[in-house]
């Protein structure tokens, strides 16, 4: 009777395998399959066989239900700092994530997170740990930071298990922060009117007509270059974006030039961003002046940084994006109109174009956004014109309009 030869089969997932010790201790081998691409096993063990294969059978049971953790021994916090110096600092090198989004990462991390998750075992944290976290902060922080806290640990999770070391993120099945992205505060048309009044004769008057006019992000307008706009055709290209991230420190603690941080003009903030624009008028008049009123302070000045920049300070250098938040604050106190930072002009822009009837789409295509970011933001503001598209609808087909 020929018998079947024996053929040697790696085990699946979820499998395992018993035997005895030298020691006399039962072994049993749970098999994870192959993960971040090499094959994971975990050891279990009984005094007894018995004891052994019920700790392997609950082991393959906690693993079904995505409970069972690959290395027990690791904290939230070894993760976190694994996370920050290796796996994110590849991913900068690489050119995938952007600096200042690194650096935000590290700051929850280290700000946030590893102070009150740090000593949980990653085996041990649950999402009961991480709605504890997030109610510790309502008090001190917005809903906003909130989020930011609770989607970075998760993001953090996620990266542990693509590297084998967790099965589930906890952080999905935790209650989630609600955020509204709704418009908080913008300027009506007499607003926007009172501070381009207060800004009329200011240096920087033809910035703050770009930016309400063109609802751009401050950091896309202090990165605007000569080339960038064809002023005949009415035309400009948002292709830029102006951010200040920090140095890394050198081997020796120092800073390169001894600066902590540094200017950097790179790619805008996605790739909706990069578009062009058409220029109204009055936009292009202003920017005309600007230019005159430029080139009379770069004959005035001793030394002139030309990089081709739109908007400068007096020796041609760039402008800090939070130096520019100083700047129209004064001049928004100046109009009446109290604080006033860059981003409310872009929320103004939003507003006042929806308001001219302008479609959404349109005015998303005009900010940079995609239109569900656009309709999450500004779409309550649209309230009218569905209102006077249901009057319209009435009077079409009844002869009266809708009550």
């Amino acid at each position: 009777m020929k018998t079947e030869p024996t053929m040697n089969r790696r085990r699946g997932r979820g499998e395992g395998s018993i035997k005895q010790r030298a020691d006399g201790r039962w072994e049993a081998r749970l098999d994870f399959g192959c993960v971040d691409g090499k094959r994971k096993q975990k050891s279990l063990y009984g005094r007894t066989r018995k004891e052994a294969a019920d700790n392997l059978r609950k082991a393959q049971q906690q693993l079904e239900e995505g409970t069972l953790l690959l290395d027990e021994r690791m904290t939230v916090g070894d993760w976190l700092a694994h996370w920050i110096d290796v796996v994110l600092t590849n991913r900068v090198e690489n050119g995938v994530l952007s600096e200042s989004t690194y650096y935000s990462y590290a700051d929850t991390v280290r700000l946030h997170l590893k102070p009150s998750l740090g000593n949980y075992r990653l085996s041990k944290l649950t999402a009961a740990h991480v709605d504890a976290f997030i109610a510790s902060k309502r008090s001190n922080y917005s809903k906003n930071s909130q989020r930011i806290m609770r989607s970075t640990l998760r993001k953090a999770l996620n990266d542990a298990i693509k590297a084998g070391h967790l099965i589930r993120n906890v952080v999905d099945t935790s209650e989630p922060v609600k955020v509204s992205r709704r418009a908080q505060s913008f300027l009506t048309v007499d607003e926007a009117q009172r501070l381009l009044a207060a800004a009329s004769g200011n240096r920087l008057a033809a910035l703050y007509v770009v930016v309400l006019s063109l609802g751009l992000r401050k950091g896309e307008a202090l990165a605007l270059r000569w080339e960038d706009l064809d002023l005949d055709a009415g035309t400009v290209i948002i292709r830029r974006s102006l951010k200040r991230l920090r140095n890394r420190p050198l081997a020796d603690g120092s800073y390169p030039d001894g600066r902590k941080t540094r200017l950097v003009s790179g790619s805008p903030k996605t790739e909706n961003s990069w578009r062009t624009l058409n220029l109204p008028e009055r936009v292009v008049a202003a920017l005309r002046g600007h230019r005159r009123r430029q080139a009379a302070e770069r004959l005035a000045a001793d030394a002139w940084a030309d990089d081709g920049l739109v908007f400068t300070t007096p020796v041609g250098s760039p402008i800090d994006p939070a130096n520019f938040g100083k700047y129209l604050s004064a001049v928004a106190e100046r109009a009446g109109l109290g604080h006033c930072n860059p981003h409310r002009l872009r929320h103004s822009a939003a507003t006042i174009l929806l308001a001219a009837g302008v479609p959404l789409h349109e005015v998303a295509d005009v900010l940079g956004d995609t239109q569900e970011v656009a309709k999450t933001v500004y779409g309550h503001l649209t309230s009218e014109r569905r209102r006077a598209a249901a009057v319209a609808m009435g009077d079409a087909l009844w002869g009266q309009p809708a009550s």
